[in-house]
């Protein structure tokens, strides 16, 4: 009999519990994602090239507004991120991290050290983009890029390019 409420219970906790505890997982990761527009579409990046930039370094109030202590209010932190949302920025940061995004693009995720962290989204077909896969964390780099949404307090900039080499 002990045996079989054991049974019960992992089989109402694998059958109940997991599920549940995925759905508020992904409940509470969407809350902190706010992307905009799907990042499987190709990268061109001619006219970033050529645009010039409306930021050349993270704006304070963008900053703060992404901050983990922000006094702003979240209709505040919506109106800040949608007035960056769409335009060309050129910041340059250190390099964190360095993925690959599919199998086609590569993500240069930067330290926050600027005020902000960013992921910039680098075609790998780009021939003039080639040395991103040899960066090093603590690399400087300078990414240009539309800001497409934010993840986790972080800028999401695709497409983009990296201009400095390191």
């Amino acid at each position: 009999m002990k045996k079989l409420g054991t049974i019960a219970f992992w089989l109402v906790i694998g059958l109940v519990g997991v599920p549940v505890f995925g759905i508020l997982i992904s409940l509470v990761l969407s809350s902190f994602t706010d992307i905009g527009g799907p990042n499987n579409r190709p990268i061109d990046t001619s006219e970033i090239k050529q645009s010039e930039p409306a930021s050349t370094q993270p704006p304070a109030e963008l900053v703060a507004a992404l901050s983990w202590t922000s006094d702003y209010t979240s209709v505040e932190k919506d109106r800040i991120k949608d007035g960056m949302r769409g335009k060309v920025v050129q910041w340059t940061m250190p390099v964190w991290n360095v993925s690959k995004d599919g199998d086609e693009n590569y993500v240069v995720q930067t330290d926050s050290s600027a005020g902000v962290g960013a992921f910039c989204r680098v075609a790998s077909d780009d021939p003039e983009q080639s040395f991103v896969k040899d960066l090093k964390a603590g690399q400087f780099v300078t990414c240009k890029g539309i800001v497409d949404g934010y993840t986790l307090g972080n800028v999401n900039i695709s497409p983009a390019v990296l201009l400095v080499r390191p």
